[in-house]
């Protein structure tokens, strides 16, 4: 878990890893729920970033990468 700035292509990216801890053990891939829903557009959408959503045995990880200027732009 953690997070840092990246410049990618000549723009800085924070981007953030991160992994449920303790949580319950997955037998399966679960359905997408609202949460994960919610999550996915924010980021994709209305942060114009990118989300890798992966559900591991011991629990969710994602990473997140979002251009630091994209607060500065407007929801649709």
């Amino acid at each position: 878990m953690g997070w840092k700035i990246d410049n990618r292509g000549g723009e800085a990216v924070l981007a953030i890893d991160w992994c449920e801890l303790d949580g319950p053990t997955l037998a399966a891939q679960p359905s997408l729920g609202f949460g994960s829903r919610l999550l996915r557009q924010t980021i994709t959408r209305e942060l114009a970033g990118q989300l890798d959503l992966r559900y591991e045995r011991e629990g969710v990880c994602c990473t997140i990468a979002v251009p630091t200027g994209s607060g500065n732009q407007q929801a649709a």
